[in-house]
């Protein structure tokens, strides 16, 4: 199917609460810009595209 006839989405997670602790990410536990823009490019890349719609 050509990009323009899907919605691409992914997410991002920040440090656990409670029972739910994510596995640390190359030793980033915080949710700030720089990690955002880190988690951005990182899905950019796994998902082999240029942009996504939905994040």
């Amino acid at each position: 199917k050509p990009r323009d006839a899907l919605i691409l989405a992914t997410k991002i997670t920040g440090a656990g609460h409670g029972w739910f602790v994510p596995p640390v990410r190359h030793g980033m536990t915080t949710l700030d810009r720089h990690q955002m823009v880190r988690q951005v490019e990182s899905s950019l890349k796994r998902l082999q595209t240029d942009y996504i719609d939905l994040y």
